[in-house]
């Protein structure tokens, strides 16, 4: 299988110094490569390389979670260490959710869903390590402490 990371424009360097407004209006909408000589330069967004670069690192800790799971290391995770804190059943909905979100985090090329979800269950996991706060958190309070919401 053959993929295309980038489908760019390939200009030499005199080109892009002759053309130089030009050129940097079109890498803000996609990527440019600068050649010169055997150097190869990319330009390209900001907040496109951003992406790129926070969904390399999630690929790299969904893959790795998924291999520690297929060796049956359940409650442990180089990963996500504060998985052990959660049951079972807990770590498998996790997973799911986790492979879901990486997949629409690709398919629209939004890193930040990975960021919400990974927070969400960090969270999830820290209350359930520590029994105090989450007895804390299940206490209901005086009614006389609440807000009436109209």
């Amino acid at each position: 299988m053959v993929m295309t990371i980038l489908s760019d424009d390939l200009i030499n360097s005199t080109e892009f110094r002759n053309n130089q407004s030009r050129w940097l209006n079109k890498a803000y909408a996609s990527p440019i490569s600068i050649i010169s000589g055997k150097k190869k330069l990319v330009l390209l967004n900001r907040e496109y390389a951003k992406n790129m670069y926070q969904l390399n690192n999630y690929a790299r800790l969904v893959a790795q979670f998924c291999r520690e799971q297929h060796k049956g290391l359940i409650k442990k995770s180089e990963a996500f260490p504060w998985i052990e804190h959660l049951e079972e059943k807990e770590i498998a909905r996790f997973h799911i959710e986790l492979l879901s979100t990486f997949v629409d985090a690709l398919r629209n090329d939004n890193s930040s869903i990975m960021e919400d979800v990974l927070n969400d269950w960090k969270a999830t996991a820290e209350v359930a390590g520590d029994s105090q706060l989450s007895r804390r958190l299940l206490e209901e309070g005086a009614a006389s402490k609440y807000v009436p919401l109209d």
